[in-house]
C-alpha cells in the first residue's frame, strides 16, 4: 500500500557486503544483460532519486538519500555512479554502493558524453532504466546525448521481470524484514491492550522496528473505525478501538508491509476478512489468475461490502518498492509467478465496522510460503 515518503532518508543505507556481497550485484547485471541483445545496448543509464530508486539500488546498492543520481552500467566493466553536487560528497557516497567508481553529473548529456569518450571501444547505444521518475527537463537533456538514429530504448520492463523473481540473498533480507514487522506488530498489539493512545501505540511499534535495524518504517492508521487510513500530522492522545494500522518496514533495501486490526471488542468484520485472507493465501499458486483471486475474496466476504481503501485489489508485488508490479486487481490479466513475493490483502466493510488484513507470501512451486500474516 502506498504510504507517505520520508523527506529525508536517515536509516542505515551503507553497503553491507556481508548481506549483499559484490558478487550478488555482478550476477544481477549479467542476468540483465543476458536479456538485452548487444545490438540494442552497450550500456545502461540508470536513474534514481530518494523516492524512486529500485532499479538503481537493485544493480548497485546505491540509494540517493537527498539528490538524484545516475549510474552508467556497461555490458562489460565496472559501473560508475554519477552524483550531483561536489566531489566533497564522494567519501560519503562511496559507503552507499558496492561499486566505487564515482563522477559528477552536472548535466545528464554531458555525463554520458564524457563516459563514452573515456571508453572509446564502447558503441553509443544505450538502454534506460528508472528514467520514468525523471523530471522532463533532465530527461530531455539525457535524450539529447544520443543521435536520432540511435535513441536509447526504455528497458525497465526487462529489469522488472528479473526483479520479480527473488534471488536467495533477497529472500534472506525479506525474511528478516518480516521478523522485524512481526516484532513491531507485537509491540503494537501490546500497546493497544495496555490502553495506550493511538500515537503512542503506533510510535512504539515504529521504535521497535528501528531498534532491530530497519532502514525505514512508515505507518498509516485510522480514526474512523478502519474506513480510511491517514499519516501522522499532530499527536493524538486518545485511544482508538478498533485500531487499523498499516506498517511498512524497509530492511536491506527490501520492503515488507502489514495491514493489522487490533481490537478488544468482538469484530465480526475482521473475523470474516481473516477467513477471506486464509482463502486467498490457499489460492496463491503458480499460474493462478489474479482476477480469480480477487473474485474469490469478493465472494468470501459477501454480503459485506468491499473495503473502500482496497479499491478492488487484493495485493501487489513487493520488493525494492512498496508497490511493485503486478497490481492484483479484479480486472488484471496477470498470473502469479513461482519465485515471486507478493503482499496479499483482504478487506470488507458493513458500513460501520471495517477491516483490512494482509500477508506476505512467496509463491513456491506447489503453493504459497507465508512469510508474515496478520491472521
Amino acid at each position: 500500500m502506498l504510504n507517505m515518503h520520508s523527506l529525508l532518508l536517515v536509516g542505515p543505507y551503507d553497503w553491507d557486503e556481508t548481506v549483499m556481497p559484490r558478487e550478488e550485484f555482478d550476477a544481477r547485471i549479467r542476468a540483465f544483460w543476458s536479456r538485452i541483445p548487444e545490438s540494442v545496448g552497450s550500456f545502461a543509464v540508470v536513474y534514481g532519486d530518494s523516492r524512486h530508486h529500485a532499479e538503481l539500488t537493485y544493480l548497485t546498492n546505491f540509494v540517493p538519500k537527498v539528490r538524484s543520481a545516475m549510474a552508467i552500467v556497461p555490458r562489460e566493466g565496472e559501473p560508475v555512479i554519477l552524483l550531483q553536487g561536489s566531489r566533497n560528497s564522494f567519501s560519503y557516497a562511496e559507503r552507499l554502493g558496492c561499486y566505487k567508481s564515482l563522477d559528477l553529473m552536472t548535466d545528464p548529456a554531458r555525463a554520458v558524453d564524457k563516459w563514452v569518450a573515456d571508453h572509446p571501444g564502447v558503441a553509443k547505444r544505450a538502454v534506460l532504466l528508472g528514467t520514468a521518475a525523471m523530471r522532463p527537463q533532465p530527461y530531455q537533456q539525457l535524450l539529447a546525448a544520443f543521435p536520432d538514429n540511435a535513441a536509447p530504448l526504455e528497458a525497465s520492463h526487462a529489469l522488472a521481470a528479473l526483479m520479480r523473481i527473488k534471488r536467495p540473498r533477497e529472500l534472506v533480507a525479506i525474511r528478516r524484514g518480516c521478523e522485524i514487522l512481526s516484532a513491531a506488530a507485537g509491540v503494537l498489539a501490546e500497546s493497544q491492550r495496555s490502553g495506550a493512545s493511538v500515537t503512542s501505540a503506533v510510535l512504539e511499534a515504529e521504535r521497535a522496528a528501528h531498534a532491530m535495524g530497519a532502514q525505514d518504517v512508515r505507518s498509516l492508521f485510522s480514526l474512523d473505525g478502519g474506513a480510511t487510513l491517514r499519516p501522522f500530522s499532530t499527536p493524538l492522545d486518545r485511544k482508538v478501538d478498533p485500531l487499523q494500522v498499516s506498517l511498512a518496514v524497509l530492511n536491506a533495501g527490501y520492503w515488507v508491509e502489514g495491514l493489522i486490526v487490533e481490537s478488544a471488542k468482538p469484530h465480526p468484520v475482521r473475523d470474516r476478512v481473516s477467513e477471506a485472507l486464509r482463502g486467498l493465501i490457499a489460492q496463491a499458486k503458480p499460474g493462478a489468475r489474479v482476477r480469480d483471486l480477487a473474485a474469490g475474496v469478493a465472494s468470501a466476504v459477501k454480503p459485506l461490502l468491499p473495503h473502500p481503501v482496497a479499491g478492488g485489489a487484493v495485493g501487489n508485488g513487493i520488493g525494492m518498492a512498496i508497490e511493485e508490479a503486478p497490481r492484483l486487481s479484479a480486472d488484471s490479466e496477470e498470473i502469479l509467478e513461482a519465485g515471486a513475493v507478493y503482499t496479499l490483502c483482504a478487506g470488507a466493510s458493513d458500513g460501520k465496522l471495517h477491516a483490512l488484513l494482509s500477508a506476505m507470501v512467496r509463491v513456491g512451486d506447489s503453493g504459497a510460503e507465508v512469510l508474515w500474516s496478520a491472521d
